[in-house]
């Protein structure tokens, strides 16, 4: 490993975990000293289920032809789509609802 991609990969770390930072102080901030074993103990279980989960898909997806990975995301667009038709959805029957009982 060249000393670039490490810099780069510790540049990349602190930069997308910089709000982590401040949501940790801000919890830190209202609770009672008594539970700031606990919220350590969430970050670094949250932290570890993150590098498990990336793990798993990063050696989990070897097996899908490389001309496929862009499909990959269309997940996330079809998971969009699908939770605002069912809020418009659930929207429209509150509607209904309100017009009906008026």
């Amino acid at each position: 490993m060249s000393l670039t991609l490490i810099l780069s990969a510790i540049g990349t770390f602190i930069v997308t975990n910089i709000d982590d930072i401040f949501v940790l102080m801000i919890f830190f901030a209202q609770i009672e000293k008594a539970r700031h074993a606990q919220v350590v103990l969430g970050q670094y279980l949250g932290f570890g289920l993150l590098v498990v989960l990336s793990l798993l898909g990063a050696f989990g997806f070897t097996f899908l032809p490389t001309e496929w990975a862009g499909f990959l995301g269309l997940i996330p667009i079809y998971l969009g789509i699908r939770m605002f038709l069912k809020k418009r959805k659930k929207m429209r029957r509150k509607r209904r609802l309100r017009n009906w009982a008026i």
